[in-house]
């Protein structure tokens, strides 16, 4: 199962009330949302990247998803850049600056 499909699975279970049991909250899986790398721990793993967008205001933070490496974050931009595009702004400019590296 690819790390969006896993992401994807956990936040449903999530939406529908389904939580971790009171011995699992200590440690639960951390999958990558680019290429289904899993760690345990409590906390996201160390080194890798969590992703949120911040509305402002007192609106809740949207988590965008966290990844084991720079390479798979970057392979989720275009994702992200659907996601900004619903919201009528572009990440065109900042795409191809990182492409360029």
């Amino acid at each position: 199962m690819n790390g969006d499909a896993r992401a994807s699975e956990g936040k449903g279970r999530h939406d529908r009330g389904v939580r971790l049991p009171k011995e699992a909250e200590l440690l639960r899986p951390f999958y990558c949302r680019s290429c289904g790398h899993e760690e345990i721990g409590s906390r996201v793993p160390k080194g890798w990247y969590a992703l949120a967008r911040h509305t402002g205001g007192l609106e809740k933070v949207t988590r965008l998803g966290i990844y084991c490496s720079l390479d798979c974050l970057a392979e989720q931009l275009p994702r992200l850049a659907g996601i900004e595009s619903k919201l009528g702004r572009t990440w065109d400019a900042a795409t191809a600056r990182y492409r360029q590296r």
